[in-house]
């Protein structure tokens, strides 16, 4: 009798040593800081990383995010519910099941000393409907649940300067964004939202789009970014004289080519294929085969295209962007570092370096740089018989690169000559024989006198 009751002890305190850890082994971590709802919550045992993940104490963290909490001791596993949502995890098992749908788990749940369960945080908070956001540098995590909110603070309707107003920007510990706070922000649609970071410098805003935890997601590129309906937003470029359409992950689903300027494209338009892209005519058939990695439409006769190939000038190793004919022969070489415009009226606003500085200047149709050596910050085609031009202050997006100065713009004739000797804090193409400016960070409109007409 003695020896099997010896050998039931054995057996239980083997049973322990496989489900229960012991914390000198762990590596608890004083210093993560669990927050919901922008507020800290005190856990009576520290969190522990284990895989890259956090574990929690599983009764803290559920009470708090006002789970209610079972526990089914024959099958050691923990049950929790909120807002008609059922979680259940079994100790030492890789296994959530979530209303009846099974989620692989990185790391199971864990008993700790004294049988404390410990579960993975971020994926017990995701499972009950809450947003999970980890800061490396600081050792914060942060759990987003709007299920209890007040209606305003829903995330789906609010802007993302009032969510981040009210989540972040309030809260001492946490730093601010990289590039500071967001300038402007737009309602958050199809799960993104439009947003500038534009600096104090820069008269013109350049937006992306962030998601819920305030990442960009689609680059700060576009002068101007609509809202995502049904995964479709319409933005518009420096680079691109119509505005057109790109999906949720940013890429454009008119083909880059806009469907505008086809006067001179003998009705070829853009297709792709496996990445790269070329050009059919309007019965399907393919003209200029798929070798390019972006593709214009053609506008006055020739259609800007990036190679495939890496270009190589002395030192400099980059794949460029070009010029070609209907006839898909390049006619101006792959030579230009960054985007530039379609061609209009004979001419085009190319980007290159001039002394490692980023600069822009105009070519003809064969290439050659008109107006000297007239360079810009960045230009616009003519229209009308005026072309805006920047001449101080930030580089265009995507070139990534800002200064500490004014934006500074005017407008050059067809000679390259500067037409009036304002200079405006923004401007815009003429059409219909009127621009709208900003000047004193004031909206106006100007004839093609430069007089002002509001």
């Amino acid at each position: 009798m003695k020896c099997i009751r010896f050998v039931s002890i054995i057996i239980v305190v083997l049973m322990m040593s496989l489900t229960c850890f012991c914390s000198e082994n762990l590596s608890y971590n004083d210093e993560i800081k669990v927050y919901i709802n922008n507020n800290e919550i005190n856990l009576d045992m520290y969190p522990f990383i284990e895989d890259n993940r956090t574990m929690v104490p599983m009764r803290g963290i559920f009470e708090a995010l006002d789970a209610d909490v079972d526990w089914d001791e024959n099958n050691q596993t923990v049950i929790a519910t909120k807002n008609n949502i059922t979680i259940s995890v079994t100790i030492n098992s890789d296994i959530m099941i979530k209303n009846k749908e099974y989620i692989k788990l990185d790391v199971p749940a864990r008993l700790v000393d004294d049988c404390r369960t410990y579960v993975p945080l971020r994926a017990v908070s995701e499972a009950l409907g809450c947003m999970v956001r980890w800061d490396d540098e600081y050792s914060i995590v942060d759990i987003i649940d709007d299920s209890n909110l007040p209606d305003k603070w829903h995330v789906g309707d609010i802007s993302c300067d009032e969510w981040f107003g009210y989540y972040y920007f309030n809260r001492e510990d946490m730093p601010e964004n990289e590039y500071g706070y967001f300038s402007d922000c737009s309602k958050f649609s199809d799960g993104l939202a439009a947003a500038s970071q534009s600096n104090k410098y820069s008269s013109k805003k350049y937006y992306g789009y962030i998601n819920d935890y305030g990442y960009f997601v689609i680059p700060d590129i576009y002068t101007e970014a609509g809202d995502f309906q049904n995964g479709i937003a319409t933005v518009k470029s420096d680079f691109y004289p119509y505005p057109y359409r790109i999906n949720t992950k940013g890429e454009c689903v008119d083909n880059i080519a806009l469907k505008k300027n086809n006067e001179a494209n003998n009705n070829l338009e853009v297709f792709e294929d496996k990445g790269l892209y070329g050009y059919k005519d309007t019965d399907g058939n393919i003209v200029i085969e798929a070798s390019y990695t972006e593709a214009n439409n053609f506008s006055d006769g020739l259609a800007l295209v990036k190679s495939r190939d890496v270009i190589c000038t002395g030192t400099d190793r980059f794949d460029g962007y070009g010029y070609i004919n209907v006839k898909g022969e390049l006619v101006i070489p792959f030579e230009y570092y960054y985007m530039s415009t379609d061609f209009k009226d004979g001419s085009a606003c190319v980007y290159d370096t001039v002394d490692n500085v980023f600069r822009a200047w105009y070519i003809d149709k064969s290439g050659n740089k008109m107006f000297g050596d007239k360079t810009f910050v960045s230009g616009n085609n003519f229209s009308e018989g005026l072309a805006v031009v920047q001449t101080k202050g930030n580089l265009p997006r995507p070139l990534f690169a800002s200064f500490d100065e004014k934006d500074e713009f005017t407008y050059i004739n067809k000679s390259g000559e500067y037409a009036t000797e304002n200079r405006y804090d923004y401007a815009e193409s003429f059409v219909n024989g009127r621009a709208k400016v900003v000047i004193d960070g004031k909206e106006r409109y100007i004839n093609n006198k430069f007089q002002f007409i509001d």
